[in-house]
This record gives C-alpha cells, sequence and structure tokens, in this order.
C-alpha cells in the first residue's frame, strides 16, 4: 500500500523533493523478508517474563534506538498474557508509544506490536533522510491477549529511514524491532535453496558431459 509524502512545510518541500520517493507498508513478515536483508534485529526476549523491568531511555542496541516517556520492558507472562516480552511507555500518558531513532542507512523498519487491554489502533509516522514524514493512521493492531502480535514491515524508496513514531491513545507494547536495507539480498526460502542446488547439480552433470563428449584431436 503506497502513501503520499507529507512535508514538514512548504519551504522543505522545495529544497528537498526526492524525484522517486515513497513507502510501503506490509503486515507479512514473508513479504517483508522478500524486500531485502534484515540486518539487526532488536527484541526483549532475555528479560524476566514474570515482571516489568525499567531499562535505560533511550534504550540503544547498536544502529537503533527506543524512546518512550517511561521505558519499561513488560514480562509476556506478567499481568496482561502478551505474546512476547515488550516494551512500552507509563499507563499515564495521553500520547502511549515510541518512538525509534535510526542511525545508518536503513531503508527497511519493522516492528510487531499488540494492544495491552481492549482493541485499538495506532498511527505511525515516518521521518526520513530527506525530512519528510510519512503517515498512516488508524493501523489495526493485535487485540488484548492474542496469540501473537500484528506484524508492521515499512520500505522507503529512494530515501532513508530516521525515525519511526507509533502513537495509541491506549496503552500497547511493541518488539522485534528489525532493520535491514533493499541493498542486501533477501534469504532464500528452503525451497529456493532446494532449486537452486538442483540448478547447479544439473549445471555441473552438463559440463561433466560436455568435457567427455569433446573429441580427440587427429595425431594425439
Amino acid at each position: 500500500m503506497k502513501l503520499a509524502l507529507l512535508a514538514v512545510s512548504s519551504a522543505a518541500l522545495v529544497a528537498s523533493s526526492p524525484a522517486q520517493a515513497s513507502i510501503d507498508i506490509t503486515f507479512s513478515q514473508t513479504t517483508f523478508g522478500t524486500w531485502g536483508g534484515v540486518q539487526q534485529n532488536l527484541n526483549f526476549d532475555s528479560f524476566d517474563p514474570n515482571s516489568a523491568t525499567p531499562v535505560s531511555n533511550p534504550y540503544v542496541v547498536g544502529d537503533l534506538s527506543i524512546e518512550t516517556d517511561a521505558n519499561i520492558v513488560v514480562g509476556k507472562d506478567w499481568v496482561y498474557s502478551l505474546p512476547s516480552n515488550a516494551i512500552t511507555s507509563s499507563a499515564n500518558n495521553d500520547q502511549l508509544g515510541f518512538n525509534a531513532y535510526v542511525s545508518g542507512n536503513y531503508n527497511l523498519f519493522s516492528f510487531s506490536a499488540g494492544m495491552f487491554s481492549s482493541v485499538g489502533t495506532v498511527n505511525i509516522f515516518v521521518m526520513t533522510s530527506t525530512g519528510y514524514i510519512y503517515n498512516f493512521y488508524g493501523v489495526p493492531i493485535a487485540p488484548e491477549r492474542s496469540s501473537e502480535f500484528t506484524f508492521i514491515g515499512l520500505r522507503t524508496d529512494g530515501e532513508y529511514i530516521r525515525q519511526v513514531s507509533a502513537r495509541s491513545p491506549l496503552r500497547f507494547g511493541a518488539t522485534d524491532f528489525q532493520l535491514g536495507s533493499t541493498n542486501v539480498p533477501a534469504v532464500p526460502e528452503p525451497a529456493t535453496w532446494a532449486l537452486m542446488l538442483f540448478g547447479f547439480g544439473a549445471i555441473g552433470a552438463s559440463m561433466r558431459v560436455r568435457r567427455r563428449a569433446r573429441p580427440v584431436p587427429h595425431g594425439a
């Protein structure tokens, strides 16, 4: 799904308008995997699943920094029965959510998210290296007590992702943040590997047959 870009200001629109800028969103990890290669993955599986653990704010790992008003990793078995541990902000905030800051040149970004209670949506804002902000409003995510979080993958064309923010009036958690690039080949699926190996084998057999069938020069 494509979304038209929104400039921070009319001046920025004139000054830094990329020739072919666009953004795609997918809710399929499989589709996201075909876009390119994942170079960094951040989750919270190593934290205690039975408690809420405050962490540094921002929480920095590699080229990714996650910031909320009060970074807390909530264990999947603590109160809300989540599919996995997730980072969240405090409960006393009208705009719950996170800011994810990206250093380095990546045009693929993804995360998984779900509501802690009730049913809800998030608004997603993506700022790129051109200074533009793309907006996705009312994105549905997994309701409370779901068996899995909702996957959300983003891809930009002609610019790099610098910040991704998600907001909701209801408390939600996020995990499995991924950074990647369309310039990095995607890891082939098992079926693809099988076809590739079969193809390499066929090529090798053909070369062996050709070598055996080569005529012997006269006088040899």
